[in-house]
């Protein structure tokens, strides 16, 4: 019983030393890239953070995502059609500490199972500051060399907008 709860404790435990102000769910407002080109209107993204763990999704790309739904009723998704419907999506969730000011995640499961594989040792770093409700990620990793994420609090998520 005793092995049970030790071992809970290194999955599912953590070092976090608790922010308050970071805890709660997120939605994407803004995407700030390495050159310093803002993005107003970003595809959706949510981050959530309870005292020790994080889930973060977000959707990547310039158009919104491809759906699955409007493949002929009796056909099969491609390959291709697949591969553009998942490969705009980023996701994983895990516990997170906060070091020297940084966010550091460690993704427990993830949607890129080799990402996810190097638990725990598939830390990723992230800047960041709250200012009442809002949040801002930066990082120096990713595409173009980081940028950062800015989101706001959220109590009830709306449907994101689309484009008829």
């Amino acid at each position: 019983m005793w092995l049970a709860v030790v071992s809970a404790g290194l999955l599912f435990g953590g070092n976090a030393i608790a922010d308050d102000s970071l805890q709660g769910g997120w939605a994407l407002t803004s995407i700030t890239n390495a050159e310093g080109v803002v993005d107003e209107e970003p595809l959706p993204g949510v981050v959530v953070f309870t005292a020790t763990h994080y889930s973060i999704m977000y959707t990547v790309g310039d158009k919104p995502r491809a759906l699955l739904g409007e493949i002929p009723e009796g056909e099969s998704a491609t390959d291709a059609q697949l591969v553009e419907a998942y490969d705009s999506l980023i996701a994983n969730s895990g516990r997170y500490d906060i070091e020297d000011g940084n966010i550091i995640t460690r993704a427990y499961v993830a949607k890129n199972p080799d990402y996810m594989a190097g638990w725990p040792d598939n830390a990723q770093s992230y800047g960041y500051s709250v200012d009442g409700d809002t949040l801002v990620l930066t990082t120096d990793q990713g595409p173009g060399g980081g940028g950062s994420r800015t989101f706001r609090r959220v109590e009830n998520l709306e449907p994101p907008e689309t484009s008829d």
